[in-house]
């Protein structure tokens, strides 16, 4: 065993031509790094760089993480073993590393993030191991992990461990490289105080002026087809738009580029600029800070959050009950099965709800007897309205459809909300005040649905101006239909929503919101030529549906949403050319710096 170690250190030793030399090999040079990664006195001479050349060009972009898995036991005789290569691989020095360890404290910041393991194991003792797992830093871009810097962790994951294997990713062969981007499954909490961990630690150095952002031949031809594809389609689009819009168009991506890092709202500018109505968490948000305000004995507490969970609960039936009538008359085992574990996790899910809805509807809701002899409103003849059934491509004839057990539907429960025990019955119970909290989470229920009834219909309009007229041929034809057909089946479950939240608003007699918030007609579902087509013949009497123009306070505004949505659309079809042209550039040095590097080690 003895003899085999030294004779693959001396392998070792040949391979990377210290067989015939007297200086020792120094950190990680018996380990090969990436040779498409900038490595300055390696494969890139900074001096000899061009001025043209952007600054995010020689950067290094690490990837951080851990492997909890590798676990490691106490020696029996720890004398009795000699590391051969101590740091001279990918494993850090073990010397340094441990005085480095014993300076340390060990202090535990609140942590923000949620479930993370790295998180979750950092204060786990494991008394009989010495290494409770391994982690280090890697490229990004091309997997090759970084010589010199790896580590052992003692109690998972922890800050000082990952702080000293970044410090010595960052420090090999850097020289002259002043900028890297990280990233790990917990740099939000990483990064907090990594700046002050590394001035305080004397174990612990960056190169000097580097900032810290939070194969080759056929990847080349990929970029080079990515860019003729993105310029194609950015050209198309160009088209479209006058010249005064366009240069209005690229002051807006261009102040976008130029202030993104000091204020990330700048980003904004490739979202729909809309007036948006509040959606239902931001009306649950709001009746939570109420809640403070009110006196005691005026509101339940938390009655929000339960009422926004039975809320979840009747789309989480909404969702299954169209799943279930899609599956028609002869389904395979696995879709019942699929079909019958939903079953089971919706009935769990609704008993708990009505655990908890004793404590604030009161004893009266075990006396009513009313909810056991209804049934869900999403009835045939609702799967039959505006924009449902009829139109989705997977819905089966009648006489197809698979019938459930009856006996077990949790689908069609009634959940035990005010929408459905009726505000009189509410108001003899004293639970006025959470009829209010409903209505409340329904409009913001009913903005959500309809926003995602516009992002659905841009979202046709889109493909039929740009891929289904554009298709010459019955497979682009027949791929480009399957997208519109994938659009539409969220359409039609987002439809169903709207139809369900607006029933339960009829319920509660809510007749101003319901003045704005209008029923859903099929006409109004239809990708219009108006949105697909402006400049088609015959549409200048053409006008899109309600709630294109819906707002906060329910006006009925002249809103360009074609321009709006063409717009974000130009300006990420433009993003996605700027991308693919950087692509270019650095697979281009990557593929140069490659051969450099391997003529640096042949020398």
């Amino acid at each position: 065993m003895r003899v085999a170690r030294q004779w693959r250190q001396l392998r070792q030793l040949k391979w990377h031509g210290f067989s015939h030399e007297k200086q020792k090999p120094k950190a990680g040079e018996l380990a090969l790094f990436c040779p498409a990664c900038p490595q300055p006195g390696v494969n890139v001479n900074l001096a000899e760089r061009n001025v043209s050349d952007p600054a995010w060009l020689y950067s290094r972009s690490l990837v951080m993480d851990g492997n909890f898995k590798a676990e490691h036991m106490f020696l029996a005789n720890p004398t009795n073993e000699v590391a051969l290569t101590d740091g001279l691989g990918f494993m850090v020095g073990d010397g340094q590393y441990k005085l480095h360890l014993a300076k340390v404290q060990d202090i535990v910041h609140r942590s923000d993030c949620s479930n993370h393991q790295a998180v979750n194991q950092a204060n786990t003792s494991r008394h009989k191991l010495e290494a409770t797992g391994i982690g280090g830093c890697a490229c990004t871009r091309h997997g090759c992990f970084v010589p010199h810097s790896m580590v052992d962790f003692q109690k998972g994951g922890r800050q000082m461990n990952m702080d000293y294997a970044l410090c010595q990713a960052l420090g090999y062969n850097t020289n002259g490289i002043n900028r890297a981007l990280t990233f790990y499954d917990i740099n939000c909490q990483y990064h907090k105080h990594l700046d002050q961990r590394v001035e305080e630690l004397p174990y612990l150095d960056l190169p000097w002026g580097m900032e810290i952002g939070k194969f080759l031949c056929q990847k080349f031809k990929e970029v080079v087809q990515g860019v003729q594809d993105s310029q194609h389609a950015f050209d198309r689009l160009s088209e479209t738009a006058d010249d005064d819009t366009l240069v209005k168009w690229e002051a807006e991506a261009a102040a976008a580029q130029d202030d993104r890092l000091e204020n990330p709202s700048a980003m904004d500018i490739y979202e729909v600029k809309m007036t948006k109505a509040p959606i239902r968490k931001q009306q649950e948000l709001h009746l939570l800070t109420r809640q403070a305000r009110w006196p005691a004995g005026e509101i339940h507490r938390s009655a929000a959050t339960w009422l926004a969970s039975g809320i979840t609960l009747e789309e989480a039936q909404v969702v299954l009950l169209i799943d279930v009538k899609k599956l028609g008359r002869r389904p395979t085992d696995a879709q019942k099965l699929a079909i019958a574990r939903r079953h089971d996790r919706l009935q769990g899910q609704i008993d708990e709800f009505v655990r908890v809805a004793v404590s604030f509807l009161g004893d009266q809701l075990d006396e009513y007897d009313k909810l056991d002899l209804m049934t869900m409103m999403l009835d045939a003849a609702e799967l039959d309205s505006a924009g449902s059934s009829s139109d989705d491509p997977d819905r089966p004839d009648d006489e197809d459809r698979y019938d459930t057990p009856v006996e077990f539907t949790p689908e069609t429960l009634v959940i035990p909300l005010p929408s459905n025990i009726g505000i009189e019955r509410c108001a003899e119970w004293g639970i006025a005040d959470l009829v209010l909290q409903e209505i409340s989470l329904r409009e913001g229920q009913a903005n959500d649905a309809l926003h995602a009834i516009r992002v659905n219909l841009a979202d046709k309009a889109v493909l039929f101006h740009t891929t289904v007229r554009s298709a010459k041929s019955q497979a682009r034809s027949t791929h480009a239909w399957a997208r519109v057909h994938s659009v539409d089946k969220i359409l039609h479950l987002n439809v169903q929503m709207y139809s369900k939240c607006r029933s339960q608003l009829v319920h509660l007699s809510t007749d101003d919101l319901l003045a704005k918030l209008q029923p859903l007609e099929k006409a109004d579902l239809k990708a219009t030529m108006v949105v697909a087509d402006p400049n088609a013949c015959g549409q200048r009497n053409s006008m899109l549906a309600w709630f294109w123009s819906i707002d906060v306070q329910g006006d009925s505004t002249s809103n360009d949403w074609m321009n709006e949505f063409y717009r974000v659309h130009w300006l990420r079809t433009l993003a996605l050319c700027d991308r693919w042209a950087e692509e270019l550039l650095l697979v281009g040095r990557e593929m140069i710096w490659t051969v450099d590097f391997f003529l640096h080690k042949s020398q």
